[in-house]
């Protein structure tokens, strides 16, 4: 609660009492079981504030209870306990509801789910916009979609020789450049991300005032082999479809937008508890105290001298401070 206030207060330092403060989020979820984790019994998701970098809001979905479980084994009545059990549909499903049921709550500090953050699974933003709020804006996390450039590259690999793992590595290069210098320009984006793959093949008509090929007939591209322009026009209109696709999703990707502190929370959350469960998704929650917490504690202070250094440490900073004892609460 103390960090989605604090997002509200840097978000809007002249809001009143009982005003809504629009914020923006990155959201992901981590599930039992690493990689998709669709047949995993618990799930967890959580919102980070862009601004001040802490958990605004989190909660889990466990399809079982150890207790009930071994009750109904024995055919006896369950001792009195703090039931975990409360989800019933597919594990997948985990991750949209628990961003709906965020969203609705974040009324409560004063604070409204304005942009989120994440990867490019349609799901999640689809079932916000219906249940929530249809003005929810989506953006792209910049890292995932340079991700997904290369796996969908690496798809068509097999059926196109000229697409070796260098070159692949050529236009995942450029598709990040073409973001990055462009910044908070949807229109800038989509020209650059147009251009990428007619500038791979030696046409530059279409390239901006940093293409050298423009003005100089004798252009050797510095990331191509012997510096000659690609030439397989099959691969060419392939790779073009792809990067299409993108350049039609430039107001996605030209905030630049980024949930890798959801990642590293996702990666604290499975260190902490590597045998994630519906008993231990209780050390998440807000009931539990911050001993019982390491996850948001040791979260807390990694990314705080992360932040304050500007310096990316490994993960390893993140054990440390929990092993010392220095890990803040960020929830309450």
């Amino acid at each position: 609660r103390e960090k989605a206030r604090e997002e509200r207060r840097l978000s809007d330092p002249h809001a009143g009492e009982g005003a809504i403060v629009d914020i923006d989020v990155g959201y992901d979820g981590a599930w039992q079981k690493r990689g998709q984790g669709h047949n995993s019994l618990t799930g967890v998701g959580h919102a980070i504030g862009v601004k001040c970098g802490g958990v605004v809001g989190h909660s889990t979905r466990n399809k079982k209870c150890r207790t009930c479980d071994s009750a109904k084994r024995k055919g006896t009545e369950a001792a009195p306990h703090e039931c975990r059990a409360n989800w019933e549909k597919s594990a997948k499903a985990m991750e949209p509801d628990i961003a709906v049921e965020l969203a609705n709550g974040a009324a409560a500090d004063g604070i409204r789910f304005a942009t989120v953050i994440g990867n490019d699974d349609s799901s999640t933003i689809k079932k916000l916009r219906e249940e929530v709020d249809s003005t929810i804006a989506k953006w792209s996390d910049i890292t995932h979609a340079k991700r997904s450039v290369g796996s969908n590259l690496y798809k068509i690999k097999k059926d196109h020789k000229e697409l070796t793992a260098n070159v692949i590595k050529y236009f995942e290069k450029q598709f990040s450049y073409a973001v990055q210098q462009h910044k908070d320009d949807p229109d800038g984006v989509r020209s650059a991300l147009r251009s990428v793959v007619p500038h791979a093949y030696g046409d530059h008509t279409g390239c901006g005032d940093w293409c050298k090929g423009r003005t100089d007939a004798s252009y050797r591209h510095s990331n191509l082999l012997n510096g000659k322009p690609l030439a397989n026009d099959r691969t060419k209109e392939a790779v073009s479809t792809i990067f299409q696709t993108f350049a039609g999703n430039a107001e996605k990707l030209a905030p630049m937008g980024s949930s890798q502190r959801n990642e590293a929370f996702n990666n604290t959350i499975l260190s902490k508890l590597p045998c994630f469960s519906s008993q231990s998704s209780r050390l998440l929650d807000s009931e539990a105290s911050p001993e019982e917490r390491p996850c948001i504690s040791t979260f807390a202070l990694g990314w705080s001298v992360i932040s304050y250094f500007g310096v990316w440490f490994s993960y390893d900073l993140l054990w440390l401070t929990h092993w010392y004892g220095y890990g803040y609460n960020i929830l309450l």
